[in-house]
C-alpha cells in the first residue's frame, strides 16, 4: 500500500491508492495539480473516473478546492526508510485555508490528488490537514517530472 504522508507540525499517515501516470516522453505538459472531494460511490453530479492501479472506480466532485495556484513550492525530498523520493507541497496561506476547510469537512472520506487530469492518489482522510504535505510512491522519473513542472508553472506569467 502507498503511502501520503501529510505534516501539520506533526505528521499524520494515509493509507492511499496509487496510479501511474502516463505522460509522452517527448511533450512537456501544462501542470496540472488538483485536490477534489472524493467517493467510492457514485454521488449525483459528481465525475466517474478511474485509479489505474486497480481500475476501481472514484467518483470526483466536478470542481478541485485546491489547485497549482495555492501551491507555494514543491520539492523532492528522500524517504530514507522506504529509499524513495518523495514530492513535498508547501501550501501557500490560502491554500491551507481551504485544505484545512476540505479536510474538516470530508473527513474519514476520501480526497483525490490529479495530476495532469489523472487520479494519481485518494487516501482516506483521517485527521484535519493545512501546510504542508508528502507524496510518497511515485517513480524517482514521476517525482522529478512533477517538480519540474511545478517550478515552470511558477516561472510563468500570470
Amino acid at each position: 500500500m502507498i503511502r501520503l504522508l501529510v505534516a501539520f507540525f506533526a505528521s499524520v499517515i494515509f493509507c492511499a491508492v496509487f496510479t501511474t501516470s502516463s505522460q509522452a516522453e517527448d511533450k512537456p505538459q501544462e501542470l496540472s495539480v488538483e485536490f477534489r472531494r472524493a467517493s467510492f460511490e457514485p454521488v449525483e453530479g459528481w465525475e466517474t473516473s478511474k485509479l489505474k492501479a486497480n481500475e476501481k472506480k472514484i467518483y470526483l466532485h466536478p470542481q478541485a478546492e485546491i489547485d497549482a495556484t495555492d501551491i507555494e513550492k514543491m520539492s523532492l525530498k528522500k524517504n530514507q526508510q522506504f529509499d524513495e523520493l518523495m514530492v513535498q507541497i508547501a501550501l501557500s496561506e490560502e491554500g491551507g485555508k481551504k485544505m484545512r476547510i476540505l479536510t474538516e469537512s470530508h473527513l474519514n472520506k476520501p480526497m483525490a490528488i490529479l495530476v495532469n487530469g489523472e487520479v494519481i492518489m485518494a487516501p482516506v482522510i483521517r485527521s484535519q490537514i493545512a501546510g504542508a504535505i508528502e507524496i510518497s510512491g511515485l517513480s524517482e522519473k514521476q517525482a522529478k517530472s512533477l517538480v519540474e513542472q511545478f517550478e515552470q508553472f511558477k516561472k510563468e506569467p500570470e
